[in-house]
């Protein structure tokens, strides 16, 4: 999806993965920066999703969508026992209670889309929540019960974000390493 900025200067940085948040230096001439960071962190008995808003303007998050539709897992969120999942299964839970949801989504067990609206998600503020990922591949990289980032490449994920009164989305894909980038200078 094409990004148009209405601004002076943008930078956007969308980085999903990594152990720790990364800060983008500007570049010469640049008078602000949006910078959001959202990491996939495979784990038992609960995945994780961590959103980090380290813009250096004035950047409001107002909702995050992840579609795991066109992943090469084929991957959908495992909420009910002995539903289309394997094994272990868990519900959405909000882990965060610095950025506030406007409430919380509804995920069936099979969904493979998850839509969450934030009350105020302003920069330096950090989301996290928890969820069971599994994919469905038949001869899968680690058994279903497990997400490589293999298997988490081509998932999508979509911010409509708020800089001023301006409203804008950008879309990113995730690659094999469990991230994906978006960045774009503008003068």
């Amino acid at each position: 999806m094409p990004f148009r900025a209405q601004s002076v200067c943008v930078s956007l940085i969308v980085a999903l993965a990594g152990a720790t948040t990364s800060h983008h230096a500007l570049a010469s001439g640049d008078s602000c920066r949006l910078d959001l960071n959202v990491k996939f962190i495979e784990s038992a008995p609960r995945d994780r999703f961590v959103i980090s808003n380290n813009s250096t303007s004035n950047i409001e998050i107002l909702s995050a969508s992840l579609d795991l539709s066109k992943s090469q897992g084929n991957l959908i969120f495992d909420t009910e026992d002995g539903g289309v999942g394997v094994e272990v299964f868990q519900k959405f839970r909000s882990e965060t209670d610095a950025v506030k949801l406007v409430l919380s989504p509804e995920i069936n067990d099979g969904d493979n889309q998850l839509d969450i609206a934030f009350e105020s998600f302003a920069r330096d503020k950090v989301y996290q929540f928890s969820i069971d990922v599994n994919d469905q591949n038949k001869q899968s990289d680690l058994g279903q019960i497990r997400v490589t980032g293999g298997e988490l490449s081509g998932a999508e994920v979509t911010f409509l974000i708020k800089e001023n009164d301006a409203r804008r989305t950008v879309s990113a894909l995730f690659d094999d390493a469990n991230r994906s980038r978006v960045h774009q200078n503008y003068a």
